[in-house]
């Protein structure tokens, strides 16, 4: 089954809210856990890259809010 533009802001969503909810925290462990959040999303990129070869990294990634690039802005 192919993921529609539907499933993809679902998924940038939860990765958004994650990466706020690590924002949010104080010591180095927020930090970490942005960072690892953002592995996530950059493998996710992966995987949503082969579904679909018109899949926008970038703007998945800004939709995730992390950078361009898919790290932490």
């Amino acid at each position: 089954m192919a993921m529609s533009r539907k499933h993809y802001t679902e998924v940038a969503k939860i990765v958004r809210d994650n990466v706020e909810f690590a924002g949010r925290q104080v010591s180095d462990h927020g930090a970490s856990y942005a960072v690892g959040v953002s592995a996530v999303a950059r493998d996710l990129a992966d995987m949503f890259r082969k579904d679909n070869p018109a899949f926008d990294r970038s703007r998945f990634y800004m939709a995730c809010g992390l950078n361009k690039d898919g790290g932490v802005a």
